[in-house]
């Protein structure tokens, strides 16, 4: 009986003189050796296809979602790059603090994708944050949206009308609504039961206070448009205000949700109710 070394040095002379003396076996070879090439070439590039229309796929099902992160933290980011932007005596714009980092920190624009928005997006949908590739393109997409909205407010702000009194502020409001598609009815100045406008689009009836004070919006303004929402018997109740809320004005809206917003954010009305 051979044994298995012996079988292997009986073996490949037999093969090695097979081959040198069979010419056709020779090229069915080298052909089954160039079809195995080809095979793996045209593996790879189909793996590469298929992790390409992955990654494609993923970014167009998150988008929605880095979209409404953006756009929820839009006024706390035009703050942030307003602050961390400056402008030298020649007028030479210095935007290195809100693009980069310092000493190995993440600062401006970098801090909040790291910080707030990657964070969000890992609690929305499974990302597979090993994909460096798919990791910047996410990253781009993010970079490219914030510097859009900051943009958009950042405009908005400088257009922003010098002082006004409440009647115009209302007012304000009202062509900001009717400019984004939204149908509005002013409510008369004496007996409004805390509702200042009333908004109508597709199937919502919101009921908005505007107020343009100088200081935080406090409990009382959220307390009308509970009682006012009822009155006109709204689906939403809103209060829009240019200076903030109150912590007690906050957690008393998220208690009776209601809606609480800077007139900056009105144009985004629909997608925050």
């Amino acid at each position: 009986m051979l044994s298995k070394n012996n079988f292997l040095y009986f073996i490949f002379p037999l093969i090695i003189g097979i081959t040198f003396y069979n010419q056709y076996l020779l090229l069915a070879l080298l052909l089954a050796s160039i079809i195995l090439l080809i095979v793996k070439y045209i593996i790879s590039l189909l793996i590469r296809f298929l992790t390409i229309i992955y990654r494609i796929y993923i970014l167009e099902k998150v988008k929605p979602n880095i979209n409404s992160i953006i756009n929820s933290n839009r006024i706390a980011l035009c703050n942030e790059k307003r602050k961390l932007t400056s402008v030298d005596p020649y007028g030479i714009i210095d935007e290195s603090k809100w693009i980069g980092k310092k000493e190995g920190k993440s600062l401006g624009r970098d801090y909040f994708i790291q910080k707030v928005l990657l964070p969000k997006l890992s609690l929305i949908m499974n990302i597979n944050t090993n994909d460096d590739r798919l990791m910047s393109i996410l990253i781009a997409y993010s970079l490219e949206q914030i510097e859009k909205i900051t943009s958009e407010v950042d405009l908005q702000i400088r257009c922003y009308p010098k002082s006004m009194d409440g009647l115009e502020y209302e007012r304000y409001c009202k062509e900001i609504l009717l400019k984004y598609g939204w149908e509005v009815i002013e409510t008369r100045k004496t007996g409004d039961q805390g509702v200042d406008l009333i908004g109508h689009i597709n199937n919502l009836k919101v009921c908005i206070q505007c107020k343009y004070l100088k200081k935080p919006i406090g409990n009382k303004a959220v307390q009308e448009i509970i009682a006012g929402k009822s009155f006109y018997k709204g689906t939403h109740a809103v209060v829009v205000g240019k200076s903030g809320f109150t912590n007690s004005a906050i957690e008393l809206a998220r208690a009776s949700n209601v809606t609480l917003i800077s007139d900056l954010e009105l144009h985004y009305l629909k997608k925050i109710i």
